[in-house]
């Protein structure tokens, strides 16, 4: 699927003001924006693009990836201008929870395991159940 988006009012992102802001602080401005799953490719007023992709295990989001390619053209990517990557992770809160490694057998159990306590609760009532409740409902 394939989106493309143009500068028409709709949102403060496509509006003037943030063409005016972006011209003011940074000398260039969003001209277009196409959204091709996992792409998003921004084109610049410098003559210059942007592309960001998902990873295969991330689902498509065109606002993130929008967010993402102004992080990239702003923040930089190589040595000389810094890197956006690096400022992400300075900011973004690390994950404090350690993964222990399992091996097979045992998260096969454990899998198992859930699926045998899902069952037992969301079991087909037996033919006693149904007698006991048509009892209790009179």
């Amino acid at each position: 699927m394939i989106l493309a988006a143009r500068g028409n009012g709709k949102s403060f992102y496509e509006s003037r003001k943030w063409k005016e802001l972006l011209n003011y602080k940074y000398g260039c401005a969003i001209q277009n924006v196409i959204f091709n799953d996992p792409a998003t490719i921004v084109f610049w007023s410098d003559g210059t693009k942007t592309v960001v992709k998902c990873d295969d295990y991330e689902i498509f989001d065109p606002e993130k990836g929008l967010a993402m390619a102004v992080a990239k053209k702003f923040l930089g990517t190589g040595q000389t201008h810094g890197n956006y990557y690096e400022v992400f992770k300075k900011w973004i809160p690390k994950d404090d929870v350690e993964y222990e490694p399992i091996d097979f057998d045992e998260g096969l159990k454990i899998l198992s395991d859930a699926v045998n306590k899902l069952n037992e609760k969301f079991k087909t009532p037996t033919e006693e159940d149904r007698k006991d409740w048509y009892l209790w409902l009179g």
